[in-house]
């Protein structure tokens, strides 16, 4: 979009008139400096605590996918299809305009429809480890718990979705990388909607939640999604364009 400042309002499909901030970093806790040592507490300190998804009786994938959705909408007081939206949009933008679950970007650690990164290593130094973090945060949701240092009670769930279960031993503990492109993509969107959800970012007591109740889902993507820094919301906002001509 050369010459267009990023200050300009949008008008797309049925959302209102959105402000697309200048100078918008993403200033999150640093999480992502973090490596797989480190990932079970993050997803142990996470700011929504209730475990709602009941994993304990037999729910097919879809059927969680669904709990999650709706969870996540009543926290931001939004529609689902709202939700949705935004796990598409995001996807679209990630993958590179492709949806393709699985894509794996060589330039940079991201993988998969949502771009969750790997762990850190001599050819990606700065990874987060994303995925790690996120697949933690699944676990807790079904009601999990990893031990850590400062907190040493461990629980294993009773019952744990198939794809989750190589990436934990017999104890119950965090096993291997997680690369999230060998994951189908409803998988992929499980662990995106359990990673945020137990981070808080759909909650309206948080900055995420009010952001995406209002709207803003180029400000919700720079500052609970994107890793790192200086977010370039130029790109987003025209991959977003695209896709609302393409769905819309």
């Amino acid at each position: 979009m050369g010459g267009t400042s990023i200050n300009q309002k949008l008008k797309i499909g049925w959302l209102h008139s959105l402000g697309v901030y200048d100078n918008i970093i993403a200033k999150r806790d640093m999480n992502w400096h973090l490596d797989d040592r480190h990932a079970e507490k993050i997803a142990n300190k996470a700011v929504f605590k209730d475990n709602t998804i009941d994993l304990f009786k037999d729910q097919d994938l879809e059927n969680l996918e669904d709990s999650l959705i709706n969870t996540a909408a009543n926290l931001s007081k939004v529609s689902t299809q709202h939700i949705v939206d935004l796990m598409d949009i995001i996807g679209w933008h990630e993958s590179d305009r492709t949806m393709d679950p699985g894509l794996i970007h060589y330039q940079n650690p991201g993988r998969g429809l949502h771009g969750y990164e790997i762990a850190s290593s001599k050819e990606y130094p700065k990874a987060s480890n994303s995925g790690r973090t996120a697949m933690n945060r699944l676990y807790a949701m079904i009601g999990g718990k990893i031990a850590t240092e400062d907190s040493p009670d461990h629980v294993i769930p009773k019952k744990m979705p198939e794809f989750m279960k190589r990436y934990f031993n017999k104890e119950g503990y965090p096993a291997g990388e997680v690369d999230v492109s060998i994951l189908t993509a409803q998988e992929q969107r499980v662990l995106f909607l359990a990673d945020h959800i137990r981070a808080g970012s759909f909650m309206m007591e948080e900055d995420g939640g009010k952001l995406l109740n209002e709207g803003k889902f180029i400000d919700w993507w720079a500052t609970q999604h994107h890793k790192g820094e200086n977010p370039n919301t130029e790109v987003f906002n025209e991959n977003w364009i695209l896709w609302e001509k393409q769905n819309r």
